[in-house]
């Protein structure tokens, strides 16, 4: 989670092929799922939502592959 507009950007354009510019949000969610950020592009820059429980976890949905 140390990583901020630039890093998440490289990482999404870089190794996973994105287009960042495309107005999608991409969400990012740390190991013991206490943390997410959320990133999109909007008219003029990026958007970086963050938010931190104090106690809990995310619960992440479950799907069939």
């Amino acid at each position: 989670m140390r990583k901020s507009f630039d890093g998440l950007c490289g990482l999404l354009s870089g190794d996973l092929e994105q287009n960042v510019m495309g107005g999608d949000i991409y969400i990012f969610i740390n190991k013991t799922r206490n943390r997410i950020k959320l990133l999109r592009w909007e008219s003029g820059g990026f958007v970086l939502f963050y938010k931190r429980f104090k106690r809990g976890t995310f619960e992440l949905p479950h799907y069939n592959s």
